[in-house]
């Protein structure tokens, strides 16, 4: 028998507004999120543009012990997290906390955790490199720290497939649970690469638009004029762009985007 899974919260923490609520006002009236990069300096550099997260504050969420231990990917994970459980009216009490699971993926990981170790390592020596490096860098942490803050004792992975790592722990979440290897997966993606090597990389290989000079209609990927990679993501947003996310228990999530809460 097919087991049939809905959706049933969203979280949103992104270049559009922190909060589901915010990021949806925002698309919907044609805001664009992207601006120029104020996270570093970008003299030299040929892309300055870039879809920042604005005014987030990571103590909303997370102790000040606990952020050394952190990722801005984590974080960010984390805050999307909370919005997507109370979206979904559900606290770990309402559970089995063994069919709760987590599947939150990463293209990268802590992209920024690892260059400010690697300049510790050139300037001082490996004494330098924090414990925490690891930790704090690597991809599947996300998910996590998020199953820590939740107590969610069920499947637990992520994967790192690029600009489809989002849609990817969405698909695959729907797959645990219509197989029946958990009752409920927080899943989606995160990713803080606006750094000086994330930013430098990709504009190397061409993947980023130049337009620094009108950043709001910078995107523009079926345009004859652009420039940057195309990307058709289909994950949170497709289900946000029909306004399924608004309803307490979502239609059937039918295709490759199927869960229960969703972080992205």
């Amino acid at each position: 028998m097919t087991r049939r899974v809905v959706v049933t919260g969203v979280g949103l923490v992104c270049a559009l507004g922190i909060g589901t609520e915010e990021s949806w006002k925002n698309l919907v009236a044609g805001c664009s999120g992207v601006g120029l990069i104020t996270q570093f300096d970008t003299n030299g550099f040929d892309c300055k543009i870039a879809g920042e997260i604005k005014n987030f504050d990571p103590f909303r969420w997370i102790e000040k012990k606990e952020l050394k231990k952190m990722g801005r990917f984590i974080q960010v994970a984390l805050a999307a997290a909370d919005f997507a459980v109370k979206s979904a009216n559900w606290k770990p009490g309402d559970s089995d906390l063994d069919e709760v699971g987590v599947y939150v993926s990463s293209g990268i990981g802590g992209f920024d955790i690892i260059e400010r170790e690697h300049w510790k390592l050139v300037q001082g020596g490996p004494g330098k490199i924090s414990p925490f490096f690891i930790p704090s860098a690597i991809v599947n942490l996300a998910s996590g720290h998020i199953s820590i803050r939740y107590g969610a004792r069920g499947p637990n992975s992520a994967t790192a497939t690029a600009c489809s790592a989002s849609a990817h722990a969405i698909g695959d979440s729907f797959k645990i649970i219509e197989r029946g290897a958990a009752e409920m997966m927080i899943c989606g993606g995160t990713e803080a690469t606006i750094t000086p090597m994330g930013v430098g990389g990709f504009a190397a290989m061409k993947a980023l638009s130049t337009r620094n000079d009108d950043p709001a209609r910078a995107s523009r990927p079926w345009d004859a004029g652009h420039c940057g990679l195309r990307n058709v993501r289909r994950c949170v947003s497709h289900h946000a762009a029909r306004g399924e996310w608004r309803r307490r228990v979502s239609r059937d999530a039918r295709g490759d985007q199927r869960c229960q809460a969703v972080t992205r």
